[in-house]
């Protein structure tokens, strides 16, 4: 399954995308890479709400 997470470089999205990831989906995550980088393996799209 192709997964869109907003968020995903902290806490519970981190964790969402790790699991996802794990069950063998395909995940990209949405976010503004303040928090840090999304877990390997999922595909990171920076954007910025301003």
């Amino acid at each position: 399954m192709r997964l869109l997470v907003l968020g995903g470089t902290a806490m519970l999205g981190r964790a969402v995308v790790a699991h996802a990831l794990a069950e063998g989906h395909d995940v990209t995550c949405l976010a503004r890479g303040v928090s840090g980088d999304v877990p390997p393996g999922a595909t990171w799209v920076r954007r910025d709400r301003d």
